[in-house]
Order: C-alpha cells, then structure tokens, then sequence
C-alpha cells in the first residue's frame, strides 16, 4: 500500500477518490492480513513447539529462545496496531468523510486531516514491526 498504491492513487485520482479508492482495497486487505496472521500465529507456535531449542513456555535460556520471545512481543505490537487501525482510526475517518460528503467543494477538517495522516503513520509503523519480526526471525534461524 505505501509503496505503489497510495502513491499512484495520490498521482492520478482526486483527494476524494483516492481516499474511497483505498478504503475498498484496505477492507479487502484487512480481511486477507487478519486471516493470514491467525495462519501465521497457529503455524508459528507449532513450528515453535516442535523446535530442538524449545525448552518451554518462557524459558529464555538460548539466543533462539530470545529471538522467538522477542519476536511474539513485536508480533503482539503488531496486532495492537492493526486492531487500533481496523477497529477504531478506520471508523473514524470513515464517518467524518461521509460527514463530509456532500461538502465536496470545501476543504477537508482539520481532524479528518489528522486521522489521515495518524492512518499513514500507522502503515509506517506496521511496516517497522514486519521488518523487524523478520530480523528476528533471522536472528532465530542463524542461533
């Protein structure tokens, strides 16, 4: 979405095309990436169970084991900020656009832009924890 989506839209759609534009590809997106994080969680926690370092449910005594930790922390922040984004900034900027629709010729609020751009942080951020769930799942596999 934030590198070849949002840009193009911003590019060749109006602002408020681009916006009902997103908003049906994300929906679509988020029903895929919630399905496809419970299939992660599920396979990951018995790939991990079925692990010659797993030593048991905390046990950090290796570097795996760290890594593995590390990384269900950073899993567990990431399903924080996509809950924040799913269940509340999307309703939100949902609701105040269609407010807003029939004042096409005015500018947008304030709030509605700061939603927005709290939306575009937030793929940003979603983004970091994916890089570094990756990273640690690097780390995991090299220990």
């Amino acid at each position: 979405m934030l590198f070849f989506i949002l840009p193009a839209a911003e590019q060749y759609l109006g602002d408020s095309l681009t916006w009902s534009f997103l908003k049906k590809i994300d929906t679509r997106m988020q029903q895929v990436g919630w399905f496809c994080l419970v299939i992660l969680v599920g396979t990951g926690l018995f790939q991990m169970s079925s692990h010659p370092s797993y030593e048991g449910f905390l046990t950090i005594g290796t570097p795996w084991s760290f890594a593995i930790l590390s990384k269900h922390l950073v899993i567990g922040l990431l399903i924080l900020a996509s809950g924040y984004t799913t269940w509340n900034l999307d309703p939100k900027i949902t609701r105040l656009r269609f407010l807003q629709k029939d004042e096409e010729d005015k500018p947008k609020s304030l709030e509605l832009k700061r939603l927005e751009a709290l939306k575009i942080k937030a793929l940003w951020i979603s983004l970091g924890l994916i890089l570094v769930i990756l990273g640690l799942t690097a780390w995991a596999r090299t220990s």
